[in-house]
């Protein structure tokens, strides 16, 4: 009861986390608990198709879930195979490092099969930024890895003695190795360089164009500083709701997509508006809307 009270909420997190709950499901009905278990299937399932078919068009002006278009050639079965089978330099080594910080031992426990929806609907999107760890997608998988980890060393120190059970001893080292280790590629190893703690040059910019917008306000923003908007701001991604009437366009040209001339840019992404700039600084440029 507990796996399913903790399972359930997943459902109002993302659209596609009802696939794990359903996952969830087939691991607790192999753990022995069969009525929880198809309660699980059923719900994750109703759950996933009612968001993505019902729910989330319902509330989109084009009355659709656009995100079907990331699927390999729309969503078509030949075109989801094919891109599931492209990509696998990327995809194996996303495999490695998911799996292999648990010297592999994850894979003795049902609980890994919690992973596969996450990493089936990365492997055959079209984009191609979901098949590596680059960005946060796995930010749900680790979790779930690490927990199949825990149950997998349980079940094999509780087993008969032997060369799989000594192996168990040495696992957890391995990991706190490996992890250490990785730190070295990742953000993390970040922690232990002075450059980490000096403000970027940027920064008295950024600060600048941040505080031209009231708190409240909407803005239309790219990748560059959105993470720092949302607390404070109603925040669009660029091009992504074009019905939208923001207050604010704020473009960082240098995080990719530049835009030369952002007033422009935001007068035809939202017809019937009127945008001027009023800020143009270290490749921040904002623009704000002057009609009602």
């Amino acid at each position: 009861s507990a796996v399913v009270c903790w399972s359930l909420p997943l459902l109002l997190v993302k659209e596609d986390l009802g696939l794990t709950v359903a996952v969830i499901g087939i691991a607790v009905t192999l753990a022995g608990g069969r009525r929880a278990g198809v309660w699980l299937i059923a719900s994750g399932l109703i759950g996933f198709l009612l968001i993505v078919l019902v729910i989330i068009p319902a509330f989109n002006p084009s009355s659709a879930y656009e995100y079907w278009a990331n699927a390999g050639a729309s969503g078509t079965g030949p075109g989801l195979l094919a891109t599931f089978f492209s990509g696998w330099q990327t995809k194996g080594l996303t495999l490695l490092l998911t799996f292999g910080i648990t010297g592999f031992f994850a894979l003795r426990s049902p609980w890994v099969l919690v992973t596969i929806p996450t990493l089936g609907w990365r492997f055959v999107g079209d984009r191609t930024v979901y098949w590596g760890t680059g960005w946060h997608y796995s930010l749900l998988v680790m979790p779930i890895v690490f927990i199949a980890l825990v149950h997998a060393l349980l079940l094999v120190r509780a087993g008969p003695p032997g060369r799989l059970q000594r192996y168990a001893r040495t696992v957890p080292a391995i990991v706190a190795v490996i992890a250490v280790a990785q730190c070295v590629n990742f953000p993390m190893g970040d922690l232990i360089k002075p450059a980490t703690y000096q403000a970027a040059d940027r920064a008295v910019s950024a600060r600048a164009v941040i505080a031209l917008m009231p708190s409240g306000s909407s803005v239309e923003t790219n990748w560059g500083l959105i993470t720092h908007l949302v607390a404070r701001y109603t925040v669009y991604a660029v091009s992504t709701i074009k019905t939208a009437r923001p207050d604010y366009v704020l473009i960082d040209n240098q995080a990719g997509g530049a835009v030369v001339d952002v007033a422009k840019f935001a007068d035809e992404q939202h017809p019937g508006t009127t945008y001027v700039q009023i800020f143009n600084a270290d490749g921040y440029v904002l623009a704000k809307r002057v009609n009602s």
